[in-house]
């Protein structure tokens, strides 16, 4: 019986057999998927820090901060962290599917 060869399932069987496992330990394959989304994720996110950052200095009270973030949210760039959710999204699913997989023999 073949599995579910959808892409997301196919990339995940792609991520562990990159690993060198021909079957992948459950807990592995989502720390290495995790790993990865922090990386993708990395950038967007400092992104943002650096200008939250910026913001929290230049604001008299949490109040003020509170202000400017608010006013600045549709500034932020969401590109990258958007990418990096959808992936996340997408590996979820496929975990899902692989447990679905596996438990169903």
């Amino acid at each position: 019986m073949q599995g579910c060869q959808c892409s997301g399932c196919t990339s995940f069987a792609a991520l562990a057999a990159s690993t060198g496992q021909t079957t992948p330990d459950p807990i592995q394959p989502a720390q290495q998927i995790a790993t990865s989304l922090a990386k993708e994720a990395q950038p967007a996110v400092a992104d943002w820090v650096q200008q939250i950052e910026a913001m929290l200095s230049q604001a008299n009270d949490l109040t003020a901060f509170k202000a400017m973030l608010l006013d600045s949210f549709d500034r932020l760039p969401p590109d990258q962290f958007a990418q990096a959710i959808a992936l996340g999204i997408e590996a979820a699913q496929t975990a899902g599917r692989y447990d679905v997989v596996q438990t169903s023999g």
